[in-house]
């Protein structure tokens, strides 16, 4: 099984409240804590998925790599 990694509201909730903006604090009401929320869930899955490719690509590069058994020629 594979670990879930997800934000949580109150993860969003603590950093809106430390949220500034030019020394400027911002006040973020729930709504738009939940938007952010669910935002940063789907940055962080497509991030996943796109990492998980890549690592995938890069280990069929190296299967093949291997076999490619090297050519010794003496002359």
């Amino acid at each position: 099984m594979q670990p879930q990694f997800k934000v949580d509201y109150t993860q969003t909730k603590g950093f809106a409240d430390v949220y500034t903006v030019n020394g400027l604090a911002i006040p973020i009401t729930p709504p738009y804590i939940q938007f952010a929320t669910d935002f940063a869930n789907i940055v962080l899955a497509n991030f996943i998925a796109h990492a998980q490719r890549a690592a995938q690509i890069a280990a069929e590069k190296r299967v093949i790599a291997q076999d490619k058994k090297p050519l010794i020629i003496e002359g």
